[in-house]
């Protein structure tokens, strides 16, 4: 809310505001997704976790040294693409529809792309295009799902997308 104002509404960047400021003066310590999560925290707050006396690790989320064969045995072979995240320019929807519009073009079996989650702020015209889309692609928005449709979309894909531009914190990549 403080790196890109832009991808939110004033109302919801001043609750995100003042709700950070009071997770930040309650918490004990704090792990960062990335170093670049940890700097921009750092570029907001200078050396308020110095100061404050706070603990803090990065611990980045990405699995990097898998070996092939440990990949063929634990995840079989799924049948679609999955999105998963509200509908909004920061989720960067549209540049995916773009690349799965060329992926499709040039695959007879493409497979599908299932979006999963409600629509966001400024959602309307890339629920229309995603509408469009549908009627010629396998593209199917299944909307806001349950904590169980959810786990089941999560284990079955082929591949999960992330494509958003910007993030508070990235739920769906811990899911």
């Amino acid at each position: 809310v403080w790196t890109h104002p832009n991808f939110h509404t004033e109302p919801n960047r001043l609750a995100c505001q003042e709700g950070l400021l009071e997770a930040i003066r309650n918490a004990d310590a704090f792990s960062f997704i990335s170093q670049h999560s940890k700097s921009d925290f750092e570029r907001i707050f200078p050396n308020w976790l110095t100061k404050q006396k706070k603990d803090s690790v990065v611990t980045p989320l990405a699995a990097r040294n898998l070996r092939r064969e440990d990949i063929e045995e634990n995840f079989p072979k799924r049948d679609y693409w999955l999105f998963v995240g509200s509908l909004e320019p920061r989720k960067n929807v549209e540049t995916l529809l773009d690349a799965y519009e060329i992926y499709a073009s040039q695959n007879n079996k493409a497979m599908p792309l299932k979006l999963a989650g409600g629509a966001g702020w400024k959602s309307e015209e890339t629920k229309q295009r995603i509408d469009r889309l549908s009627q010629s692609l396998p593209i199917e928005h299944l909307g806001y799902v349950s904590d169980e449709v959810l786990e089941y979309l999560y284990g079955n894909a082929f591949a999960f997308i992330f494509p958003s531009w910007y993030e508070g914190f990235g739920l769906p990549v811990i899911e």
